[in-house]
């Protein structure tokens, strides 16, 4: 892919600044961090850093005999050398501005209120519907005691977020008449 085609990096502290440059916004040292487009590959490697910092954890904890302590350590300081690594070598060596004063940005629902197409919401909707019952179904075929039912309550929750949110982005897009 060309660097004109390459699609605009998405995350948290990913700004677009006046002059269209893209922009990660350091939330520690208030500075931020022009990304070129020949490096956004680098930049997506780096920005999964959470995720494998679970998936590591996780599986330290199953090496360990289910020491889900220990593993919960091990993923947290995979996260702390995973960003350690990305602010030596990746973020020292792009352009800096001082004291960056992130734009505005609208928050997700209202966002997505315009922009999420209806198949999306309802795709995400079902998946969350899918995701509750096969939960329930697991809990009553084998039940579920100590972590194993907090971990899943957990995600049972996020589920439910996850409905809520897209069902009243879903509501706001037919009273508004999007899509």
């Amino acid at each position: 892919m060309s660097e004109k085609n390459k699609a605009p990096l998405k995350g948290i502290n990913i700004y677009i600044d006046k002059k269209g440059r893209t922009v990660y916004y350091d939330r520690l040292s208030k500075n931020g961090y022009i990304i070129p487009p020949n490096k956004f590959d680098n930049y997506t490697n780096y920005s999964i850093r959470f995720i494998v910092a679970i998936l590591v954890g996780y599986l330290a904890a199953l090496f360990l005999d289910s020491n889900y302590l220990a593993g919960f350590l091990v993923g947290v300081s995979t996260y702390i050398a995973y960003t350690f690594i990305f602010h030596k070598r990746f973020l020292s060596k792009l352009s800096i501005i001082p004291n960056f004063n992130p734009p505005y940005r609208e928050n997700y629902i209202n966002r997505n209120i315009k922009e999420m197409p209806m198949k999306r919401v309802y795709t995400i909707i079902a998946i969350a519907l899918i995701l509750l019952v096969l939960i329930a179904v697991n809990a009553v075929a084998y039940g579920f005691e100590g972590l194993s039912s907090i971990v899943y309550l957990a995600i049972a929750l996020v589920a439910v977020g996850f409905i809520a949110v897209h069902g009243y982005i879903l509501i706001q897009k037919r009273k508004q008449g999007l899509d």
